[in-house]
């Protein structure tokens, strides 16, 4: 004699099928930032970016007054994925890196370093990547979030001074 599964069991399954279904798809639409975080595990280092990155953010606004040039500032995180997907794409690019040089005064702020704490806290940063064009005084002219190289050249052209 044939044994049927109880239609408790049976629901388990269908249950267990849906959502391995489900966390495939969620894995699927979510590989552009997953490859940011699997790029460490697969190679021995994010490219270098040519872009001249300065370190301190009141020197850089400085620079921006008496350049004219506006601030760029990518606010970021060792451990963030979409972070390491911009700088595995976009930052190291010739062109980004290009038109970077040209025309900001760049700074690469690590929102979990103590010392940019002030900075952070005064444009509110609360998601990673942020990107934001700062005139001379700091104040905020156009701001984005993760971009594709593509993107990051155009909000690079519409924040040209």
């Amino acid at each position: 004699m044939a044994t049927t599964n109880p239609p408790a069991e049976k629901k388990q399954f269908q249950f267990l099928g849906t959502l391995v279904a489900v966390l495939a798809v969620v894995a699927v639409l979510q590989w552009t930032s997953n490859r940011g975080f699997i790029f460490p595990a697969t190679e021995s280092a994010l490219p270098e970016s040519t872009i001249p990155w300065r370190e301190d953010y009141a020197t850089a606004l400085d620079e921006s007054k008496a350049s004219g040039k506006p601030v760029l500032v990518v606010f970021s995180a060792s451990w963030c994925p979409p972070c390491k997907e911009m700088k595995l794409r976009v930052w190291p690019d010739v062109d980004v890196a290009a038109a970077v040089e040209a025309d900001f005064v760049p700074i690469y702020v690590d929102v979990d370093v103590k010392q940019y704490g002030p900075v952070v806290e005064r444009y509110k940063v609360r998601s990673i990547p942020s990107i934001l064009i700062l005139d001379g005084e700091g104040q905020v002219l156009r701001q984005a979030g993760p971009m594709s190289r593509n993107k990051t050249l155009k909000f690079l052209e519409a924040g040209r001074t």
